[in-house]
Order: structure tokens, then sequence, then C-alpha cells
């Protein structure tokens, strides 16, 4: 059984420009406080659905199919609300490899049962 192995010479320059471009934005990301990635990450959920709407339509079809009981404007607020959360969880995501999201996650989650954790911890599971 042969394998393939991906080159970098088969990378194509659009891709390592999308690559560098998501690198620099993970980066300013961590920089910044969690709530304003969450804050900003909605807004470019907003900015795309208003200025560049991939897949509106679909998404609108999609409500209508699943909640046939909602008026227009309920759809079309919620489908606002879809385009925010998707932006908030990309901004979110990009800022998962960063060293600090364990510090950012041990300052905002709250643990019950710790001792038990502890002791898991400490077996090895």
């Amino acid at each position: 059984m042969a394998t393939t192995k991906t080159s970098i010479d088969s990378i194509s320059i659009r891709h390592r420009l999308e690559y560098v471009l998501l690198k620099g934005v993970e980066t300013l990301l961590l920089r910044l406080p969690l709530r304003m990635v969450e804050t900003l990450g909605r807004s470019l959920g907003s900015l795309v659905w208003l200025i560049f709407p991939v897949r509106w339509e679909v998404v609108f079809t999609n409500l209508s199919k699943m909640l046939p009981g909602l008026t227009q404007r309920e759809k079309y607020i919620l489908t606002h609300r879809i385009y925010r959360h998707h932006g908030y969880e990309l901004f979110t995501y990009l800022t998962l490899s960063g060293n600090e999201m364990r510090d950012r996650i041990r300052c905002s989650a709250v643990i019950r049962g710790k001792k038990c954790l502890d002791q898991a911890l400490t077996l090895g599971r």
C-alpha cells in the first residue's frame, strides 16, 4: 500500500495566505480579555449576517420547516442570533489553542466535587 505525502509545495498561495491571516487573528485574540473576544465574535456574526449573508436562505428555509409557527419577523431575528452565535463560537474556538486558555478556564470555571476530581487525578484517571 503506497502512502502519499502532502508536500508543502502543493499548498496553494491562497491557502497559505488564509492560514497566515487566521494565525494573525488568533494571535490578536489571545491578547484580549475573553469577554472582548466573545463580543467581537458576536459582532463579526452580525457583520456577516448584514453584509455577506452566507447560506441565509438555507437557514431561513430550515427554520420555516422546523418552526412553522414563527412569524417572518421571529425567523429573521432568530437567523440573526444564529449568525451571532457562530461568530462567537469561531472567535472563542480560536482562543483555545493558546497557553492562556488553561488560566482562563481556571478563573471562570466552577468545579463541584473538587475533592473527587483531585483523587481521580492522583489515581491517573
